[in-house]
């Protein structure tokens, strides 16, 4: 057992040392820094290819919000810059190698000038990170690859108890991470040790990656801003659990939302996708890479009348109602994507549309009488 912990540790090590970020050109090579502005304590991440940086970011460790930094290469120096289009708030590093692994030189601004020591993060500091056994669970499940720099900020998320309230009589309890201000929860006293140890894992997961790419916005994104603007449980019965987030971005002139529902068995953590509850057809199928287009032919072709059909009978007066959005509808591709959730009285179907007509992205809630015919073999709501 100890010889499999330390090979995972060392596994470990050098896949963060070596790993490139998605944000990076492919042949740059990603270095994390760890060090000091004046007093304050910083990490950064330059991208260099051939030796030239490429890509930057930096945040100070209190706040672990991501900077971006424009970046130049001049006589052996490294020129980095934060918000050069201002005249009043911009930032400028210059730096040079004193060795293969610290950087030194200046940060300044119009008003003030501070010393800049920074050493790349090593393998010993990565092994040290990963004695944290949350984070060894975490980096076993995330679909990120994550840096070694985006590692550090990880390590310096810390989960507070906020509360506990009660639903359908059990305890949920909301934690809340001071630096993304990102409250989540986990289930508590009234459900079994065995639901607790399957999801308060999964939750834990959630909660991370949420406040990873609130604090990393540009980095998982390509936004500018990311926030979870809400978070609500949905649905919850003997064995299973909904919940909604709602998402907030901003990647250009106007903002932009979504929400996104999830749907858990609570014994085992499975995660339900719409095609694990659903059969709207003779060629109902999951999702796949290698069959897309028959996946694809089947939420347009069979499953999106469907639902567009109950969604006309259950609020067809709401819909001619709204002059703005009554003849968005009216298309199999707005229904065949649409995000969804689960309720105590039925199930949510929000029409997928473009941001141009956004306003007409709003929750129709069919209730599960008028959905029993097409649950998947085997599913029960109740």
């Amino acid at each position: 057992m100890v010889r499999y912990v330390i090979f995972v540790m060392l596994f470990w090590c050098l896949h963060f040392l070596q790993i490139g970020n998605s944000n990076a050109q492919d042949t740059a090579l990603m270095r994390g820094f760890k060090g000091t502005i004046g007093v304050y304590p910083i990490l950064m991440t330059i991208g260099f290819s051939d030796d030239q940086p490429v890509n930057s970011n930096y945040c100070y460790t209190k706040y672990a919000k991501d900077i971006k930094i424009t970046h130049y290469f001049s006589k052996n120096k490294i020129i980095l810059k934060v918000n050069e289009e201002s005249l009043h708030n911009y930032e400028t590093f210059e730096l040079t190698f004193k060795d293969k692994n610290t950087l030194e030189g200046i940060w300044k601004t119009p008003k003030k000038t501070l010393p800049v020591k920074l050493v790349e993060i090593s393998e010993k500091d990565i092994a040290s990170i990963m004695q944290n056994q949350n984070l060894q669970t975490y980096l076993q499940k995330t679909e990120h690859s994550l840096s070694a720099y985006e590692l550090e900020k990880l390590n310096s998320i810390h989960f507070k108890k906020e509360y506990t309230k009660k639903y359908k009589g059990k305890e949920i309890i909301w934690l809340f991470d001071p630096k993304s201000e990102l409250r989540f929860f986990r289930l508590g006293q009234g459900f079994s040790d065995k639901e607790k140890a399957a999801m308060n894992p999964v939750l834990e997961q959630i909660h991370l990656d949420e406040a990873m790419a609130i604090l990393s916005a540009d980095i998982y994104t390509s936004n500018s801003y990311y926030n979870v603007e809400d978070v609500q449980i949905t649905f919850l019965s003997e064995k299973l659990l909904g919940f909604k987030i709602n998402r907030a971005w901003d990647g250009g002139a106007y903002p932009d939302f979504s929400t996104i529902g999830y749907l858990y068995q609570l014994e085992s953590g499975y995660a339900y996708d719409l095609d694990d509850v659903f059969n709207f057809g003779d060629r109902h199928t999951k999702e796949n890479e290698k069959k897309f287009d028959e996946w694809s032919d089947y939420r347009i072709q069979q499953m999106a009348p469907i639902v567009y059909g109950l969604v006309q009978y259950y609020h067809d007066k709401e819909i001619e109602e709204d002059e703005q959005c009554v003849d968005v509808y009216d298309y199999n591709m707005e229904w065949a994507f649409a995000d969804w959730y689960f309720t105590e009285n039925g199930v949510v179907f929000i029409p997928s549309l473009p941001h141009v007509v956004a306003i007409c992205r709003v929750p129709f809630e069919i209730p599960y009488d008028a959905l029993q015919d097409y649950f998947t073999s085997g599913f029960k709501v109740k």
